[in-house]
């Protein structure tokens, strides 16, 4: 299993190496979004005891374990959304983000 994550990891750091962004940084818009996923899968873990009703105590690993699914998916969302095919791009005087689709196409 830790082969398979690791291959993982790899495979995801080559093929989405960023090339240009119009966001922040780089290392923000990852990390905002990791933290954002970590927090949702936290949240989705704990709903998950609910479905534990004799003995949700006995189950708190589920939230461990959703935070960390949460914080993969952030950070594959983040390395997602610095592909040179997508942008973020983030507006200094109203503090959101826009996402865009850009094709390039040469007119040779």
């Amino acid at each position: 299993m830790k082969k398979l994550g690791v291959l993982f990891i790899m495979v995801i750091s080559l093929t989405m190496i960023p090339l240009k962004s119009n966001a922040a940084s780089s290392l923000q818009v990852v990390a905002e979004d990791a933290l954002w996923g970590c927090l949702i899968g936290g949240l989705v873990g704990t709903a998950t005891l609910a479905f534990h009703i004799d003995d949700a105590g006995d189950h708190l690993e589920n939230i461990a374990y959703g935070a960390a699914i949460g914080l993969f998916a952030g950070v594959g969302f983040g390395a997602y959304e610095l592909r040179p095919l997508f942008q973020a791009y983030r507006d200094p005087a109203g503090k959101d983000t826009v996402y865009s689709f850009k094709i390039y196409m040469p007119l040779k």
